[in-house]
């Protein structure tokens, strides 16, 4: 891994912000840190850039944006009965009363 380090003034930042996007644009990104500076009117982003030299896939540490999170079907499948018995009992005001007992402000 090599790092790349970008100085990205808060005034004027078009020429920086050129070559921080050309650079990521260029090279595979692993991860970007940055921290903003604060000094009143020469305040600035200090931005290091981690990237990885070759071809080829990411390893997957630096390649996080491509998991998919993890769905456990049982509970996407109570959630979508939940809302069928919600939606197909949505006229009826006792069921409404014996299944919304704990939101009261929804049995009227």
């Amino acid at each position: 891994m090599r790092h790349k380090f970008f100085h990205i003034p808060v005034l004027y930042a078009e020429q920086a912000e050129n070559a921080l996007n050309q650079f990521c644009s260029q090279h595979r990104i692993a991860h970007v840190e940055k921290h903003f500076v604060d000094q009143a009117e020469n305040s600035y982003w200090a931005i290091c850039v981690t990237w990885l030299q070759g071809d080829g896939a990411m390893p997957k540490a630096a390649n996080s944006f491509s998991r998919k999170p993890k769905v456990d079907s049982r509970q996407l499948q109570a959630v979508y009965a939940s809302v069928e018995a919600i939606t197909a009992n949505a006229d009826s005001r006792a069921w409404r009363q014996r299944n919304l007992r704990m939101h009261p402000a929804l049995t009227v």
